[in-house]
């Protein structure tokens, strides 16, 4: 005989998964994002922002690397297409963005390491190798307003 309670337990667990689990790839997504988050950074503010067409989690104070942006060394620059905002515990989640911004200064311009393509076919005397050196831009967020 099975008590009420595990009977309870075993429904409630099953409603969890089939809603988890049903979810359409977008919003699953959304909702892993914001449980790690909140596991990880409780109280600290983020946003998942979009910079040439990549999606970055960024917070004040983070330097990161992006795709060369068209803009010198020491210039503001603002990005307007946020995904989501995070604060505390309160989320905001844009349909398809949310009105916010993240402003950032641009640090400095580099490549990155050099990555070797080497295109052969095996007994036509086919060899091909090309190098490729991809551009960046490092940047500081200054705030998420």
């Amino acid at each position: 005989m099975v008590s009420h309670q595990a009977l309870f337990f075993w429904a409630k667990i099953s409603f969890f998964l089939k809603r988890v689990l049903f979810l359409p790839a977008a919003e699953r997504q959304v909702c892993n994002i914001i449980n790690y988050s909140f596991f990880t950074h409780p109280g600290k503010m983020y946003a998942i922002v979009e910079i040439k067409g990549q999606q970055f989690k960024v917070s004040e104070g983070q330097e990161i690397f992006v795709h060369r942006l068209d803009a010198k060394e020491g210039d503001q620059v603002t990005f307007d297409k946020v995904l989501l905002l995070a604060k505390d515990d309160t989320y905001q989640v844009g349909q398809p963005t949310v009105e916010a911004k993240v402003n950032t200064t641009v640090l400095e311009h580099l490549k990155g390491d050099k990555v070797i393509v080497f295109k052969k076919k095996r007994r036509k005397g086919y060899r091909k190798k090309n190098g490729h050196r991809q551009s960046f831009t490092k940047i500081k967020i200054d705030s998420i307003a």
